[in-house]
């Protein structure tokens, strides 16, 4: 039998050491490349881009073509975080979306219990998400996002066994565009992994098996966005975020969108905290489809200054 004693209890709060390090932190990560240049201040977005709607599940509901999405981010110390997801619109009010989150870390040495190296193994942590919203006829927009969690320690024995975890988490989300003079302002609210946790189990490892429970903490956001009457191709945003454990966080961002022709391009700035990050997006339409490409690059004092890469196609 191999060690797990400890890993059961601070794999899942210590791989990814966001908001208190705390479990579940990869769920509290943005997942695109222009939510982390826009400074993950998205909660109010009411446009169509992106994957806003990781951070406010309503966001979806404005959403007008079949969508296909991946996003990738490498982190510091062999770690990935990225996602795929699919959105299909339903009405012209409502869209539906499923989409797959994950965070792996690679190369853990691995010992026996005298303290021999016996090899290395990864470790991952996913949630599949289905996500739906709607726009109401009085500009509201609500939007509900309910996933599955699981987390996987593997071959910890002669058998192959795994340590699993598995659980369940619920976002929820409103968004309104408010009409002032003639100026729009969005606002945007969002309570995330509500009931977040990852159950451990060791069953098939010990025969008295360990069981525990680590909880997410839910995270709360509110913001604004606006887009001057007078320079309407400029988008600013603005956001808190806290927390179950009272972790804060203050959002800007700034996106500039420039349509040439057939080509759309978007320079972005943002500031989460004490991370500012900075991105670019590009997309061109071929024929009927749109094809979009992003990246950013965040400064961040706990990492190697991570670069997020997304790629989407709009039918």
């Amino acid at each position: 039998m191999k060690i797990i004693t400890i890993l059961m209890i601070l794999l899942a709060s210590l791989v990814y050491s966001d908001n208190g390090s705390m479990a579940g932190s990869f769920l509290r990560y943005g997942m695109d490349a222009r939510s982390e240049a826009l400074g993950r201040a998205v909660v109010s977005d009411n446009t169509n881009y992106g994957y806003s709607y990781f951070f406010n599940p309503s966001n979806i509901s404005l959403h007008k073509k079949n969508e296909v999405m991946v996003n990738y981010r490498k982190l510091a110390l062999d770690r990935n975080l990225g996602s795929f997801s699919y959105i299909y619109p339903a009405t012209e009010e409502a869209s539906i979306a499923f989409n797959w989150n994950y965070a792996m870390t690679t190369d853990f040495d691995e010992y026996d219990n005298d303290g021999n190296k016996t090899g290395n193994f990864d470790y991952a942590e996913n949630a599949i998400c289905m996500t739906f919203g709607v726009k109401l006829k009085n500009e509201l927009r609500i939007g509900f996002t309910g996933k599955y969690l699981w987390a996987v320690i593997p071959e910890f024995d002669s058998s192959e066994d795994n340590v699993n975890a598995t659980g369940i988490a619920l976002d929820i989300g409103a968004g309104y565009d408010l009409k002032i003079k003639g100026e729009i302002i969005s606002l945007g609210a969002a309570a995330r992994n509500i009931k977040g946790s990852f159950k451990w189990n060791s069953d098939k490892i010990y025969s008295d098996p360990k069981q525990i429970t680590n909880d997410f903490p839910t995270s709360y956001d509110a913001g604004a966005s606006y887009s001057p009457s007078f320079l309407k191709d400029l988008t600013i945003y603005s956001a808190y975020g806290t927390s179950s454990e009272n972790y804060k966080e203050y959002r800007t961002g700034a996106e500039y969108s420039y349509q040439n022709g057939d080509n759309l391009f978007q320079f972005r700035a943002g500031h989460n905290n004490t991370n500012p990050a900075f991105g670019f997006g590009y997309s061109f339409a071929f024929k009927s489809v749109i094809i979009a490409s992003d990246i950013a690059y965040s400064i961040e004092e706990t990492d190697e200054n991570p670069v997020t890469l997304s790629l989407k196609c709009l039918f």
